[in-house]
């Protein structure tokens, strides 16, 4: 036989009860509850990689009116950042394949934005942003931080977009060094 616990019982409900029947201890019946059931929290990397895919929707809708894609605005903008940059390194600043920084930089070149350094045999081949280029990323450069500077303002008070902004970038670089092992 089970002793009933909540209001008026005398006994304290265990937690493994409050558990089972929600609302008893408040003489609720769950249905009852002011306090809807919240869904599961999504993991920490599960936001991280939505807030990534947003932030992409809306860079490349800032971007179109300059007739440039998220990946070729980036790679001119750490191209200029790093002129004779070679593809492997703009793919590891990027965080994408060598092949991808490698269409990347073709599609660039075509557009007449990126100037492709021959090097020697065997040496990697120098990148390097065209006056074209350069005009371009100026024209565009607004735009992007426009909406860096709208979307931090959503987030946290005026003062602190630039600790945000330090932030975000600790982080991307606390998170791209690369390990030999699982951390312990």
């Amino acid at each position: 036989m089970t002793t009933p616990c909540g209001p008026g019982s005398g006994q304290r409900p265990t937690a493994q009860h409050a558990a089972q029947h929600p609302g008893q201890q408040t003489g609720q019946h769950p249905s009852q509850n002011n306090h809807p059931q919240q869904p599961p929290r999504e993991t920490w990397i599960s936001v991280a990689v939505e807030l990534g895919r947003l932030l992409d929707r809306q860079l490349g809708q800032a971007l179109t009116p300059f007739d440039l894609s998220v990946g070729q605005f980036m790679a001119l903008d750490h191209i200029m950042n790093s002129p004779g940059i070679n593809r492997a390194s703009l793919a590891r600043r990027l965080q994408i394949t060598p092949q991808a920084a490698g269409g990347l930089s073709r599609q660039l070149v075509e557009k007449g934005l990126l100037h492709r350094e021959v090097a020697e045999r065997g040496l990697p081949i120098a990148l390097t942003v065209t006056e074209a280029g350069r005009r371009k990323h100026a024209d565009a450069a607004p735009a992007v931080e426009a909406l860096s500077t709208n979307l931090l303002l959503r987030c946290v008070r005026p003062g602190a977009v630039a600790q945000m902004d330090g932030a975000f970038r600790h982080v991307l670089i606390r998170l791209s060094e690369v390990h030999d092992g699982p951390e312990r």
